[in-house]
């Protein structure tokens, strides 16, 4: 490598990783948001519809159960927040296109 290389920074393929990440990150936070409002509507109608046919006696839910199963599964993996932390490190590699991507994914989930 050239010396006079070592404190030189390429501008343009910064740039590029940088828009790169942006776009990706506007494109997969712009899909989260439909695909969250999609979900959370179904999610909805399967409440609703579990709750009704508990009411008329055909379906019995264990909710302890459920409930049981919900702690475990978040008490297992640290919960948000070990999610976020576990997230952000593996971006930390790729700070251009980490950058960028996280702006990207907050204006997608904006226009979304």
């Amino acid at each position: 490598m050239d010396p006079a290389m070592v404190g030189q920074v390429d501008w343009a393929l910064l740039g590029g990783q940088a828009s790169l990440g942006a776009l990706l990150g506007y494109a997969v936070g712009f899909t989260a948001k439909k695909a969250i409002k999609v979900g959370l509507v179904l999610l909805a109608i399967f409440l609703v519809a579990g709750v009704a046919l508990e009411q008329m006696g055909f379906l019995v839910v264990n909710w302890g159960l459920i409930e049981e199963a919900y702690r475990g599964s978040v008490q297992q993996v640290g919960g948000l927040g070990g999610f976020l932390r576990d997230w952000a490190d593996r971006f930390a590699s790729f700070i251009p296109v980490g950058a960028g991507f996280g702006v990207g994914f907050l204006l997608g989930l904006r226009k979304g």
